[in-house]
């Protein structure tokens, strides 16, 4: 009776050893990947003078870094990605940084949309344009959206906001004209990731009262209601309870 030990020929000693070779070459070739220096792409530029009827023929391009299709290590930034604003006659340029637009170290913040919106209407009519990005890290992404306004006086671009949220929604009809809301969960004492959350809700205010156009903070509050990560647009759900809130308020501001 033999020894009970299993004994490998050569060639299968060799061929289990080169599979053994080729799955470390390929677990290093994923981290080379997921380390190496990220891809930046340029977009089409945006025409701002048919979007928004610019006296000057600017164009919005943006550069964004790629997302990562894969997992990755690291998301040490900052980010590269950016957007510019190029005027042909007379020549003028000027860029901003998603990393500093949302005060990000991220890597990987991602280009999404650029469009044009409507942000008040009525007498006092104006028009902007969105940016939306998604900043990735290793386990997930954060939503960014920034807005210009157009100042047909300077023939330029003003910053009205920059933020990072999951749910952004802008208002320009209604009660709500000339309102931005945003939606973030928010974690109270015993919830966990996986659990329902309830929403962070917070109302801005687009105006020029005191000579510069921006969006101010109107208010905010934790809804009542959890909500769980299929619930993509809590703002829509929570509108008669942004409605109640809004006229004592904005009696108080335009006091």
């Amino acid at each position: 009776m033999g020894s009970g030990l299993v004994h490998m020929s050569s060639q299968k000693w060799r061929a289990r050893w080169l599979s053994a070779a080729s799955v470390f070459l390929f677990q290093q070739g994923v981290r080379a990947q997921g380390t190496a220096p990220p891809h930046y792409r340029q977009e089409p530029p945006f025409d701002l003078q048919a979007a928004l009827g610019t006296s000057g023929e600017w164009k919005a391009v943006v550069t964004a870094v790629l997302a990562p299709r894969r997992e990755f290590d690291s998301d040490e930034g900052p980010s590269q990605s950016r957007i510019c604003f190029v005027r042909t006659v007379p020549a003028a340029s000027e860029c901003a940084y998603f990393s500093d637009l949302f005060h990000s170290n991220l890597t990987f913040q991602a280009f999404s949309s650029l469009t044009a919106v409507p942000l008040q209407s009525g007498s006092a009519a104006t028009k902007g344009f969105e940016l939306k990005a998604a900043a990735w890290y290793p386990t997930g992404q954060v939503q960014e959206t920034a807005v210009w306004v157009y100042d047909a006086q300077r023939d330029d671009f003003h910053l009205v906001l920059a933020v990072e949220s999951s749910e952004v929604r802008i208002f320009s009809s209604g009660v709500l004209n000339g309102m931005l809301v945003t939606s973030d969960w928010q974690r109270d004492q015993g919830d966990t990731r996986w659990s329902d959350h309830r929403r962070h809700v917070t109302v801005y205010r687009y105006g020029a009262e005191e000579g510069e156009a921006g969006y101010r903070t109107v208010f905010d509050y934790a809804t009542a209601k959890k909500y769980g990560a299929e619930d993509t647009d809590t703002i829509e759900s929570e509108l008669s309870d942004i409605e109640a809130r809004l006229p004592s308020l904005l009696r108080q501001i335009t006091r």
